[in-house]
């Protein structure tokens, strides 16, 4: 077994696709496999199994001008995107629309049959997915692809997405994927610590408060430790059960990977509780967690 200390991170990557097989792989550790066309398979491969969770990591911000157009279902359709949940709509003006959208939204069967969102679906495919162009109606030209930073500050917050990667134990996670937003997580179902990759043994997160601890208790805490490392090898190897039935016995020590999406504003949020405590306390172990987010997104 071995110990190491929670870091934070954030994930950059413009392509929104690429984005959500960066994150879709380290929940189950296959980063390896990722390859400059691999997203392409990966994701078709969410889509056929209706994995939409995780194509919620991926934003994509639109513009229409819908100015010298006198088409009222266009209009119309526009108004409708602002009851689908969580896709963030604002105007500029009377004749300009803004709109941040997850993949999810594009490719989640539920919201078939509007129009709109199947050009935002091939707009998205032609930028970012390798589809050749296909051109669909007089609509498409009213629209296109814009950086969020380009909005005015006070859009920004609302618009822009940004992913968070946590390394921190399973009790710090368990409060991270509480937040209403995209989560994804190392899966103890899935990954066999057993296995080479994993150099054949567990990983433990220090405690925020190891320092003071005095060394009877460091020391019977590593020994739990040194015992549930060596019953977990013995039911996968010994006794061929599977990652997810040897799982029952990983504790809240153990070290995760968490991936978090969400809008600047919902960071502010995140940021307000976990690290600034405004409603409450937070856990010692979240702080040191919580103070790297600050750190990133006040930057």
């Amino acid at each position: 077994m071995k110990f190491i200390h929670s870091s934070v991170d954030e994930l950059i990557e413009t392509n929104p696709y690429k984005l959500v097989e960066r994150i879709g792989r380290m929940c189950y550790k296959s980063e390896d496999k990722i390859s400059d066309t691999s997203y392409i398979k990966f994701v078709n491969m969410l889509i056929e199994h209706k994995h939409f969770a995780m194509l919620e990591h991926g934003w994509i911000t639109f513009k229409i001008d819908i100015n010298g157009t006198q088409d009222i279902e266009l209009v119309d359709a526009i108004g409708t995107l602002g009851y689908i949940p969580y896709i963030v709509l604002d105007s500029l003006d009377r004749y300009t629309y803004i709109f941040t959208i997850s993949l999810s939204h594009l490719y989640n069967p539920r919201y078939n049959g509007s129009k709109l969102l199947d050009i935002l679906k091939n707009m998205a495919e032609i930028e970012y997915f390798n589809r050749e162009f296909k051109f669909i109606d007089d609509w498409q030209p009213l629209i296109s692809i814009i950086d969020p930073l380009d909005l005015p500050m006070d859009l920004q917050e609302r618009h822009i997405h940004r992913s968070i990667h946590f390394v921190c134990d399973r009790g710090v996670s368990h409060e991270l994927v509480r937040h209403r937003c995209a989560a994804a997580q190392e899966s103890t179902r899935y990954c066999n610590y057993t296995k080479d990759k994993f150099s054949n043994e567990l990983t433990f997160i220090y405690p925020s408060t190891w320092k003071d601890w005095n060394e009877s208790i460091q020391s019977k805490y590593c020994q739990n430790l040194n015992i549930i490392e060596m019953l977990y090898n013995d039911m996968i190897i010994k006794h061929s059960m599977t990652p997810e039935q040897a799982r029952c016995i990983l504790p809240n020590s153990l070290k995760t990977e968490v991936v978090l999406t969400m809008s600047e504003e919902q960071w502010c949020h995140f940021i307000a509780i976990r690290y600034k405590g405004t409603t409450g306390k937070p856990h010692p172990d979240m702080i040191p967690v919580a103070k790297e987010v600050y750190n990133i997104i006040m930057a």
